[in-house]
C-alpha cells in the first residue's frame, strides 16, 4: 500500500457465545483510536479498524482478538507500506517462555553504504549469549533469541542509516510468561493431630487467564468435608485442613497453568501423631498371691521420640524390688511383678507421650488373696468339766467364696459330732461350741479357711480341769 492511501478492515465474529469482547493489536500491543487511526464498534460482533492516511510507521502486523468466557481467538494480517524498510514481526503464533524466535530487517530502498542496528526498548542491542544479531548481506540484519523469557518482552526497533539520514521500523514481542508461584509452607511448627493446617498459593507473574489446582501426593484433589480449597481472586488459591490426622501427611502441590504452560510448587505436611497403644491385660486367669504378673505396653503408631511410663492407681511407678519396669525398645515397655500380693491390686496405666500429646491405656490387676484368720482362743482361764466352751473363727481378708472348716487333732469335725456344734455365722465367720466340756475334749482345735488362692489355718488348744 502506498503512503497517503486510506485503509479500512472489519473484524467480525461469526460464532461464539456472548458476551464477546473484540479488540485490535498492532505488533502485539493493544491499539486504540489515535492520529489517523480509528477503531469503531459495530455492535457486539464486529469492530472496524481504519487509517485515514497510511504512513510508513503504520506498516506491520495487525491482529483482531475476540474473547469470551470459553477463551480467545485471533487473526492477524501484515500491512505493507512502501518505504525503505520491509515490515517485519515475530510471527502470528503466540510465543511461550523458552521458545525460539527470530525476525529479519531488510532494506529495500536507500543508497549504500547502509548501517543497520537493533534497539530494545530504546537501548541498542549487541550480540550476547541470549540474543544474536547477524548481518545478512549489505542490506539485511537478523535478530534471534534462542530461549525467550519475560525480560525479552518489549519493543524491538531496526534502525537503518546512510548519508541521507535514518529510518526505522518497530515491532513488539509478546511472550506468554509461565506462572510464577510464591514459595509457601505449612510453617515452622509441625501441627499436632486435630489442629488446623493451611497453605496459600499466590501467582505473582504470568499471563492471564491462569488456572490453579491442587495435588496430594500427585493426585488431584478437590474440596471435601475435611479439606477446603478456596479461590481468592484470579491468582490466589488457599487450601485448609480443619483437623489434621495421620492420613493427611504427604506432599501438597499447587499447579498453575496458562497458555505458556504449567508450573508448580510443593510443600510437605508432617503431622505430630498421638501415640496409639495396643490394648493389654493381665490375662484371663486371676493370679494367686505369690505368682507372677506382667504387662507389655506396645506403641504401634505415633511420631518419635516417644516416652513411655507406668502409673499405679494414678501415681507414677519406678522399678523396685517388687516391680520391675523394662524398656524393650523405643516403643515397647514391660512391667513385671515377680510375686503378687494384696498390695499390688489396682489399676496399672501405661502412659505414652510425644510432641502431639499423650495417650494411655489401663489394666486392672486382681489377686486371689489367701484368707486371713483373726487369732482366737478358748479364753484365758482354765475350763472346768461340764462348762460351756466356744471359739469364733473370723476371716478378715481374702477373696470370696471362702469355705471354713474345723479340725480336732487333725481330724475334721462335722457339726453334730457328739456334743460339738459348728455354726455358720456369716460368709466369713464360723463358731465352734461345746455344751459340756469333758476330758476327752482336750486337744488342738484348728480353723481352716480356703479360697481360690489357697488355704490358711489357725489353731488353739483346749485344756479342761478334771
Amino acid at each position: 500500500m502506498s503512503q497517503g492511501q486510506s485503509m479500512k478492515v472489519t473484524c467480525q465474529v461469526v460464532e461464539g457465545d456472548g458476551p464477546i469482547r473484540i479488540h485490535w493489536r498492532y505488533q502485539g500491543r493493544p491499539i486504540s483510536a489515535a492520529a489517523r487511526v480509528s477503531v469503531v464498534s459495530l455492535g457486539e460482533d464486529a469492530v472496524i479498524l481504519g487509517i485515514s492516511a497510511v504512513q510508513a510507521e503504520h506498516a506491520g502486523e495487525y491482529a483482531c482478538v475476540a474473547q469470551n468466557l470459553a477463551g480467545q481467538h485471533h487473526h492477524a494480517s501484515m500491512l505493507a507500506v512502501d518505504g525503505p524498510i520491509m515490515p517485519f514481526s515475530f510471527g502470528e503464533e503466540s510465543i511461550n517462555a523458552g521458545d525460539f524466535v527470530s525476525t529479519q530487517c531488510s532494506i529495500i530502498k536507500g543508497d549504500s553504504p547502509i548501517s543497520i542496528a537493533w534497539y530494545f526498548n530504546s537501548s541498542e542491542i549487541e550480540s550476547t549469549d541470549q540474543i544474536t544479531v547477524s548481518k545478512i548481506g549489505k542490506k539485511g540484519s537478523a535478530l534471534t533469541i534462542d530461549a525467550t523469557r519475560a525480560v525479552h518482552m518489549g519493543e524491538y526497533t531496526c534502525v537503518a542509516k546512510n548519508a541521507a539520514g535514518s529510518t526505522n521500523f518497530t515491532t513488539y514481542l509478546h511472550i506468554n510468561v509461565l506462572p510464577q508461584i510464591v514459595p509457601f509452607s505449612f510453617g515452622d511448627e509441625i501441627p499436632n493431630a486435630g489442629e488446623l493446617a493451611s497453605l496459600q498459593c499466590s501467582v505473582i507473574k504470568g499471563d492471564s487467564p491462569i488456572t490453579l489446582g491442587w495435588l496430594f501426593n500427585g493426585t488431584e484433589i478437590e474440596s471435601t468435608d475435611d479439606t477446603t480449597i478456596s479461590k481468592i481472586g484470579r491468582k490466589i488459591s488457599s487450601l485448609s485442613i480443619e483437623s489434621v490426622h495421620a492420613s493427611h501427611v504427604g506432599e501438597y502441590t499447587c499447579v498453575a497453568k496458562n497458555a505458556a504452560g504449567a508450573t508448580n510448587y510443593s510443600a510437605f505436611l508432617q503431622v505430630n501423631v498421638l501415640p496409639q497403644i495396643i490394648p493389654f491385660t493381665f490375662g484371663d486367669e486371676i493370679p494367686n498371691v505369690g505368682e507372677l504378673a506382667s504387662l507389655q505396653c506396645s506403641v504401634i503408631k505415633g511420631d518419635s521420640p516417644i516416652s513411655i511410663s507406668w502409673l499405679f492407681n494414678g501415681t507414677e511407678l519406678e522399678s523396685s524390688d517388687e516391680i520391675v519396669i523394662s524398656k524393650i525398645s523405643r516403643k515397647v515397655s514391660a512391667l513385671t511383678i515377680e510375686s503378687v500380693h494384696a498390695s499390688h491390686i489396682g489399676e496399672y496405666t501405661c502412659l505414652a507421650k510425644n510432641a502431639a500429646g499423650a495417650t494411655n491405656y489401663s489394666a486392672l490387676l486382681h489377686v486371689n488373696v489367701l484368707p486371713q484368720i483373726a487369732p482366737f482362743t478358748f479364753g484365758d482361764e482354765s475350763l472346768n468339766a461340764g462348762e460351756l466352751v466356744t471359739a469364733t473363727c473370723s476371716i478378715t481378708k481374702g477373696d470370696s467364696p471362702i469355705s471354713i472348716s474345723w479340725f480336732f487333732n487333725t481330724s475334721e469335725i462335722e457339726s453334730g459330732d457328739g456334743d460339738v456344734v459348728i455354726s455358720k455365722i456369716s460368709k466369713k465367720v464360723s463358731a465352734l461350741t461345746i455344751e459340756s466340756a469333758r476330758a476327752n475334749h482336750m486337744g488342738e482345735y484348728t480353723c481352716v479357711a480356703k479360697n481360690a488362692a489357697g488355704a490358711s489355718n489357725f489353731s488353739t488348744s483346749l485344756h479342761v480341769n478334771g
